[in-house]
């Protein structure tokens, strides 16, 4: 579900009329719907008219789809840009993938230590790491994907990776489908987001953001 920020910011940069909701989403359709009352919000979960629609919103679509490849994702690019009318906009709400990088972080307690032992088992992709002297040194993305997923309730219920694609990825990709960038906005997790009994003072990079692009 779409925070109450993240509806607004949509709504600044949303071209009104008919919006096409690639993710299907039907409490995110009427939460946009009740504040764009004279715009028309489609689901769209298969195949749909070229030139159609004013916008096009794919939340958490882009890293949904590609565990199934690179095609899948191009696919899916192709399918908004072709349904969108000459100057309507996509909207991408997705995981950022920061720089890969080596970083450490201390496991102060027993408790945090099982919390990231039960993480890398259910993670879908496998987390390399060393330990010593409970100083752990992993890849900065697989720490951020620890540690954003482990924040929410029932975390162990959906524990695949979320931060597929860099803003230079996005960029590369939304190109090759026929997009000109209009606007990006990358977010840092708060440092809230620390479990108890972990210790990490290095500055959070983005790990999720908003890309505007549009259909010359």
């Amino acid at each position: 579900m779409l925070t109450e920020r993240a509806i607004q910011d949509i709504l600044m940069v949303v071209v009104p009329g008919k919006i096409a909701d690639f993710g299907t989403n039907e409490r995110r359709i009427a939460s946009l719907a009740s504040k764009m009352p004279t715009s028309e919000f489609v689901g769209v979960s298969g195949k749909i008219l070229s030139n159609s629609f004013d916008s096009a919103l794919l939340i958490d679509c882009v890293s949904h789809v590609a565990p199934l490849g690179k095609e899948a994702v191009a696919s899916l690019l192709d399918q908004a840009f072709h349904s969108l009318k000459s100057k309507g906009r996509v909207i991408i709400c997705d995981g950022i993938k920061p720089e890969c990088k080596q970083v450490s972080v201390t496991v102060r307690t027993e408790q945090a230590r099982r919390r990231f032992e039960e993480f890398t088992q259910r993670f879908t992709r496998k987390v390399v790491y060393s330990e010593q002297d409970r100083m752990l040194q992993l890849d900065q993305v697989d720490l951020m994907e620890f540690l954003v997923k482990t924040r929410k309730r029932k975390w162990e219920e959906k524990l695949e990776p979320s931060m597929l694609h860099s803003l230079e990825d996005f960029d590369h990709l939304l190109g090759a489908a026929g997009f000109v960038k209009v606007s990006v906005a990358p977010r840092c997790p708060s440092k809230r987001i620390i479990p108890h009994g972990i210790t990490y003072d290095e500055e959070f990079p983005h790990t999720y953001g908003m890309l505007v692009y549009e259909k010359p």
